[in-house]
């Protein structure tokens, strides 16, 4: 029993570093039209600890589905994928923006209006949870 209790310790102590070393910023929504039943939202994450981690779901209760996508231009024609994880490697930082990788909000609840906030978890596979109150911004205004 007293060798199994320090790995548990171990084992802790690692994962709560874990959660501790990701940073999230500039995270926004962009707001969408009457009617529209997807939308998007971007930011960036930082991992300043030692080891890479993975974001491997996305919850919100503004959507029926949020996935994780990008953006890819095949034979001339720009297609979004969805990607089953995505990876931050310890010092990098991932950025989703316009154009590229993107939270994918499918089924909305109601239009994303300015103003508003959209509640948002990441889930990763070494942090655990990490819940953001994101702004909704007009896709003309520029993020702050």
């Amino acid at each position: 029993m007293n060798r199994l209790l320090p790995g548990l310790l171990l084992a802790t102590t690692a994962a709560a570093a874990s959660a501790d070393s990701l940073a999230v910023a500039d995270a926004w929504v962009r707001a969408t039209p009457p009617g529209a039943t997807t939308g998007a939202a971007y930011l960036s994450i930082t991992n300043h600890g030692p080891a890479a981690d993975r974001l491997i779901g996305v919850r919100s209760d503004a959507a029926r589905e949020v996935e994780v996508h990008t953006t890819i231009n095949e034979g001339g024609v720009m297609k979004m994928i969805r990607l089953d994880t995505l990876t931050v490697a310890s010092g990098e930082t991932a950025t989703l923006e316009p154009g590229g990788r993107h939270l994918m909000f499918m089924g909305l609840r109601k239009p994303f209006a300015p103003g508003d906030t959209i509640t948002v978890t990441l889930i990763f596979e070494q942090a655990g949870r990490i819940e953001l109150e994101i702004p909704v911004l007009d896709a003309r205004t520029k993020p702050q």
